[in-house]
């Protein structure tokens, strides 16, 4: 009686909560091939400092130039090289000027870039269209339909979502907020800077729905543009015992211990569960931190799951070495005769180093 009790308990918990925790099934793993893009040797003036986003749109490649205030457009040619073709805006805080731009969101014929005073539109080809003010802090957006969909960072509002129109007015919020945050426990440090690392997550979509992706959880949330949630689900479990350390780590300090700035002199020990996202056609694309030698136990590497993006089931795991002391900074992935490429930046030891990972025959026609 009492075992069925503890049955039924459980299953009401779930219902209400309506989580619904995902196979942990791994699917195929996958080894890439890989080839390195050559540089345009005179390309001098697209040359960037430190890029925190980038986007690959058919033959180009959109670099956000954080320290430069600049969009860098390049061209992968046929012989899979990189050739600076313009940059985009200027720096500054007028219009058509960036300062310390960090994300971007691709529309169907328009570039969205957010700064530290607002988000920008510019076309494919640099011309610069309308400018509106973002009084939250910085965050990962989608642009969409001359909307523009993020994640709220507000202490006293119960929305995780709002929508906003190029005007910078807001049409509506949605989302519930579920995370139970006690602000009491953090010390000398903001609520909104304590919620924002708390939320802290991607937003991909299309033009039909969104996805908010947890970084520091492991939950991802599917709304339709209209803003009603359709689904909400755990994937957690994507990530190992590796993922789970991760997950009770970030669960002790928002809930238990707290932040505290004057012990922590400033660095907040948060964690990700992955890098970054993309979502291409059917699939969400998630880039995993890479692995050293000492927590691989060998050959450092890196991995990028494939995901459905109905079912949540994992169809792909890629997986590729890494040299030591190279240090990923960006991907994005294009789907080519059905096939997924992946554009890699990474940091090296000489400098920044464009790559190309797939597990068929690299060469190709875009």
């Amino acid at each position: 009686m009492k075992k069925t009790k503890i049955i039924l308990i459980v299953c009401m918990a779930l219902f209400i909560s309506n989580i619904i925790f995902v196979s942990s099934v791994y699917g195929e793993v996958i080894s890439l091939k890989k080839k390195d893009l050559l540089f345009d040797k005179e390309m001098i003036s697209g040359w960037f400092k430190y890029a925190p986003d980038m986007r690959w749109i058919k033959k180009n490649i959109y670099i956000v130039a954080h320290r430069q205030g600049v969009i860098f457009k390049y061209l992968i040619n046929l012989q899979h090289s990189i050739k600076y073709i313009k940059t985009i805006g200027r720096s500054g805080e007028g219009p058509g000027e960036l300062s310390n731009p960090v994300f971007l969101s691709v529309s169907t014929d328009r570039i969205g870039i957010v700064d530290q005073r607002g988000l920008s539109i510019f076309s494919f080809e640099g011309r610069f269209i309308q400018r509106f003010r973002i009084f939250l802090p910085k965050t990962s957006f989608l642009y969409i339909k001359k909307r523009v969909y993020q994640y709220s960072v507000d202490p006293n509002s119960s929305y995780l979502m709002e929508c906003i129109a190029l005007s910078g007015k807001r049409i509506f919020q949605f989302g519930e907020k579920w995370l139970k945050l006690n602000f009491s426990i953090h010390k000398d440090i903001s609520d909104v800077k304590v919620e924002g690392l708390a939320y802290r997550g991607d937003i991909v979509g299309d033009s039909t729905s969104l996805y908010y992706i947890s970084r520091r959880f492991g939950m991802i949330i599917k709304y339709s543009l209209s803003g009603k949630r359709i689904w909400k689900k755990s994937i957690s479990n994507y990530f190992g015992e590796n993922g789970k350390r991760i997950i009770m780590r970030n669960k002790e300090l928002f809930f238990k211990k707290g932040i505290n700035m004057n012990v922590l002199q400033g660095r907040i020990p948060t964690l990700g569960l992955y890098r970054q996202v993309r979502l291409r056609n059917n699939y969400i694309y998630l880039l995993s931190y890479y692995y050293t030698k000492e927590e691989s136990g060998s050959q450092p590497y890196f991995t990028i799951i494939m995901v459905d993006r109905e079912t949540l089931k994992i169809v792909k795991e890629f997986r590729s070495n890494i040299k030591k002391g190279n240090d990923f900074t960006n991907f994005d992935v294009q789907e080519i005769n059905n096939q997924p490429f992946f554009l890699v930046l990474k940091d090296t030891v000489n400098g920044y180093l464009f790559s190309i990972y797939s597990e068929v025959n690299l060469k190709f026609k875009i």
